[in-house]
């Protein structure tokens, strides 16, 4: 019985940074929907360097969770992906 705790446990702790970067990337993604969807085009360029600019506590925090994953392994595509994308954002919300 300890053993499956025990194995629970590590298996949350693994996956930990794995659903951060998901979620920061899901935050991301409405981000972009709700701008594209409700923004009207005159006032899109402030409106998404304010959101992303909220965003930014969340990107740094997943990029930490890539660079925790990649001590520990490789990256995925989708990873590299992600992390490309995080900091383009960062980039452009600086």
């Amino acid at each position: 019985m300890a053993f499956v705790v025990a194995e629970e446990i590590t298996s949350s702790l693994r996956c930990e940074p794995e659903r951060r970067v998901e979620e920061t990337d899901a935050l991301l993604r409405e981000t972009v929907v709700r701008l594209a969807r409700n923004c009207p085009r005159h006032l899109l360029c402030d409106a998404a360097r304010e959101e992303l600019l909220e965003l930014t506590p969340h990107l740094l925090e997943a990029l930490g969770a890539l660079a925790d994953l990649q001590g520990r392994r490789s990256l995925t595509e989708e990873e590299h992906a992600r992390r490309r994308a995080f900091r383009m954002v960062l980039q452009v919300a600086g």
